[in-house]
């Protein structure tokens, strides 16, 4: 039997020691990972200089870390969709293994992967469990529950090889075969930040097959809040600020694979989080009201600029 190979994918920034503790637990999968693409969104820290030094180490023993520094922070998206794109111009391998740089994956976590490809090999894309630093459910992938030709949904039909037919995910660790990514193209990465993952896994279930969460591939998030987004806990107005991103790509999402009622729902939604973040009181309530519209702005503006959403 052919053995199939995997380049991983990391888009970085800011956070060169996590970003070290992840190539090495990659490194150290009871499977070999042939090659290693990391996007780096123009870290001002000690980033470069670590995967340089990375690099010259025997114990990382990859053919090919392909690093590659922008000159701008184009947000998770941007780095994503350029990591696809190296991925298929320069390398031949069969899998891309996406994850963010806090992604901490088990030892057998990438095994686990490859083998529910072998249980079901006409597979979009297999996911990961994800759990927070304190075994919290993280990063939860969307069950798909769509009725099969019977009138009942078959998400539990792989369940004794623990396999979960899912609808989306994110992009903490995804295995993707390379013709998905032939057929579906790359994540948009005019999304900048948040719901790019969630349009690009959509659109891989919808153009190219059944996903699947992969209950034995487990991922330790590191992220510092294991909780789901929501403005209305954030404190920081910098975080704030990127929600803008959050509704815009929120937004989009509804409207390429939502109804019309549901996208009409969903900017009801929004308009009335906006004016509960208004009144809830506190320092952040105005910025917080105002970054929600200016989200519902920016869908508006997208759409009628007619923009490409596709790749």
């Amino acid at each position: 039997m052919t053995i199939k190979k995997v380049t991983a994918l990391i888009v970085t920034y800011n956070r060169a020691d996590m970003l070290e503790k992840t190539i090495n637990l990659i490194a150290n999968q009871d499977i070999k990972v042939n090659n290693l693409i990391i996007i780096d969104n123009n870290s001002a820290d000690l980033t470069e200089k670590t995967v340089n030094r990375i690099k010259t180490e025997t114990s990382m023993e990859f053919p090919r870390i392909a690093y590659t520094k922008l000159s701008e922070n184009v947000g998770g998206a941007g780095g994503f969709n350029l990591g696809f794109k190296i991925f298929q111009e320069q390398f031949d391998d069969d899998y891309l293994w996406v994850m963010d740089d806090d992604a901490f994956p088990e030892k057998d976590a990438l095994s686990s992967l490859v083998d529910a490809s072998k249980t079901v090999p006409d597979a979009s894309f297999f996911a990961s469990s994800v759990v927070s630093q304190d075994g919290l459910p993280m990063n939860v992938s969307v069950v798909d529950l769509k009725p099969t030709a019977n009138g009942y949904s078959d998400w539990y039909m792989l369940a004794a090889e623990k396999l979960i037919k899912i609808q989306t995910a994110t992009f903490v660790s995804l295995l993707i075969p390379r013709e998905s990514i032939e057929k579906a193209g790359y994540p948009i990465g005019q999304y900048f930040i948040w719901g790019d993952d969630t349009e690009y896994t959509q659109r891989l279930t919808t153009l190219v097959g059944p996903a699947y969460l992969v209950a034995d591939s487990k991922v330790v998030h590191m992220r510092s809040n294991p909780r789901a987004l929501d403005i209305m806990s954030e404190t920081n107005p910098d975080r704030i600020s990127m929600y803008r991103y959050f509704y815009r790509n929120t937004l989009l999402n509804t409207a390429k694979f939502g109804s019309k009622l549901s996208l009409l729902r969903k900017i009801l939604k929004f308009e009335s989080e906006s004016f509960v973040a208004l009144f809830k009181g506190g320092k952040t309530s105005w910025y917080s009201f105002r970054v929600i519209q200016t989200g519902i702005i920016m869908f508006f503006a997208y759409r009628k600029r007619k923009v490409p959403w596709t790749k």
